[in-house]
Formats: C-alpha cells, sequence, structure tokens
C-alpha cells in the first residue's frame, strides 16, 4: 500500500499499475490458503468450537469468507483511490452499495423468511459493484475490467476452481474428522500453490521465485 501511494505520486503509472495488480493477485492467493480448508471443513471446525452448532452458522461463515476473498481483490485499488484523492465516485458505489443491502436484505427477509438469502445479498450486491469499483480508477491509471481480468482475475480463479474440486474430490471419499482436515489442508495447499505457479503467476514473478529460493537453498548450504 505504501508503495502504490508513492508511486502514484511520482507519476510512474506503469509501476502504480503493476502493484496494484499484483497486489489483488498476491493478497487474494494468501488468504485463499487459509479460507478454502475452513470453507470445504467449516462444519468439521465449528462441531469442535461449540458446544452446539447454531442453525446456518457453516453457511453464514462460508459466505463471509467468500465475500472478504472478494473484498480482498479491491483493497490495493481502494488505496490507488485515496492515493489520487479523487474519492467521491468510489464512496458514492460503497456507501450506494452498502444502502442496497440493508433494503434487499429486508425485502428478502418478508418475502423468503430465509436468513441465508439475506446474507447472501451481500456477496451478490459486492459482485454486482465489482467493475464499477475497479474502473473508477481507469481516469488515474487506465486499468480497464478486461485489463484486471486478464492480469488478476483469470489466474486466481482457475487457482480457486482447481484446488476446490481436488479438495472436494478427495473429501467425497472419505469421512468427516481430524484425518481429512488434516489432508484436506495438505492437498489444499500444494495444489494452491502448484496452480498459483503455473496460472496466476507472470513470467517475471516465476523468476524472481527461482531466484530468491536459489539464494536461499544456496545460504543453507
Amino acid at each position: 500500500n505504501p508503495q502504490i501511494t508513492k508511486s502514484y505520486a511520482a507519476g510512474d503509472i506503469a509501476y502504480t499499475t503493476k502493484l496494484v495488480c499484483r497486489g489483488a493477485k498476491f493478497s487474494y492467493l494468501l488468504f485463499l490458503f487459509i479460507a478454502l480448508p475452513c470453507m470445504l471443513e467449516v462444519d468439521f471446525f465449528l462441531s469442535k468450537w461449540l458446544a452446539e452448532v447454531p442453525p446456518y452458522a457453516g453457511v453464514f461463515v462460508q459466505l463471509a469468507l467468500l465475500n472478504t476473498l472478494v473484498e480482498i481483490l479491491l483493497n490495493s485499488s481502494e488505496t490507488l483511490n485515496r492515493a489520487s484523492g479523487k474519492i467521491r465516485n468510489f464512496q458514492i458505489i460503497v456507501s450506494a452499495a452498502q444502502l442496497l443491502i440493508l433494503i434487499a436484505s429486508y425485502i428478502v427477509l418478508n418475502i423468503s423468511n430465509n436468513p441465508i438469502w439475506a446474507v447472501a445479498m451481500t456477496n451478490i450486491i459486492y459482485l454486482l459493484i465489482f467493475i464499477p469499483r475497479i474502473t473508477v480508477n481507469k481516469p488515474f491509471i487506465g486499468i480497464t475490467f478486461g485489463y484486471f481480468f486478464k492480469h488478476v482475475l483469470k489466474g486466481i480463479l482457475i487457482v480457486t476452481v482447481i484446488s476446490a474440486m481436488a479438495c472436494l474430490l478427495f473429501q467425497f471419499y472419505t469421512e468427516q474428522g481430524w484425518g481429512r482436515l488434516v489432508v484436506t489442508c495438505i492437498v489444499s495447499t500444494i495444489s494452491i500453490v502448484i496452480t498459483s505457479y503455473l496460472f496466476a503467476l507472470t513470467k517475471g514473478e516465476r523468476e524472481k521465485i527461482g531466484y530468491f529460493l536459489e539464494k536461499r537453498l544456496q545460504l543453507k548450504k
């Protein structure tokens, strides 16, 4: 975040653009290491943590984690918006969305009487305003949704889908328990690391990681 502010203030738009995309991508992937196994094993976690698990608690946790993953993607963009000083449009979008969540949740609860839908409205509305929250910075550094999709979303979506499918495939053949939890965490971690390296990182980022690991190995020797 400090680098985004500094580079934008210095007028280095190309580097600012890279930082915004890298910040979104790496923040998402790091949180995915925690979020994915937690979402898949939420019922087991809650059963060990609480004597009596409240109804809908598992779904609420999963929805909250999904919403956090979406919000993490926008943190770097929000930092850029604050650095630009042109925060009016951004704040209008966010404030309008929060008001819409309150109204939509009230309507949904009156129609369906299902609390899951009320909580899900937060996720749905934040997804609907995802593109405007990205493109609001277009006048400052020229990031379009197409650019953001190509350099951030495309890779992390592939990572998320493949890693989730690998974990779900394993869980399908095993029963809930500590053993499944441990192996799910291992499968999740390995799949995220491999798919991130193959699909989410650029050639330059892979070279930097390879150089860093090589130096670490040399130091140990």
